[in-house]
């Protein structure tokens, strides 16, 4: 059976959509430096901030940074193992309820990425992969 890729994968697609955007998250490090700057430029002369306020919030910043990394990671790792569960179904007679209830059964044909969720379709219908309730 050949498997056809319907499209390319970057962590960055696995993002929802908010984060992609420019928002807080990505402005957050160039307006904290930007404010570092503009703090020292600005200080009082006879009354010089503390450096180690200024190492404690270098610290946080890195620390921050590390976190939104291992979350890119841990997103790309959940699209990638979504992915994997579901393309290891085609072919395969599968069972799934449905969000109304109602029990869908029949071969994957196919499966769909969409907005970082698996979709299979199962004889013509679409089926989300956790709705899976048996493989045979």
């Amino acid at each position: 059976m050949e498997v056809q890729a319907t499209g390319s994968y970057s962590a960055q697609s696995a993002q929802p959509q908010a984060a992609q955007s420019r928002g807080y998250d990505q402005l957050a490090k160039a307006d904290f430096l930007g404010l570092l700057v503009a703090q020292l430029k600005y200080q009082d002369p006879m009354k010089p901030t503390d450096n180690s306020q200024f190492v404690a919030q270098l610290a946080q910043l890195q620390s921050l940074e590390q976190s939104q990394q291992a979350n890119e990671a841990l997103l790309a790792l959940t699209y990638l193992s979504q992915l994997s569960q579901a393309s290891s179904l085609i072919g395969r007679t599968v069972t799934a309820t449905s969000p109304t209830g109602e029990a869908v059964s029949g071969t994957v044909s196919a499966v769909h990425v969409t907005d970082g969720v698996a979709e299979l379709e199962i004889d013509g219908r679409s089926v989300l992969l956790h709705e899976i309730t048996q493989v045979t």
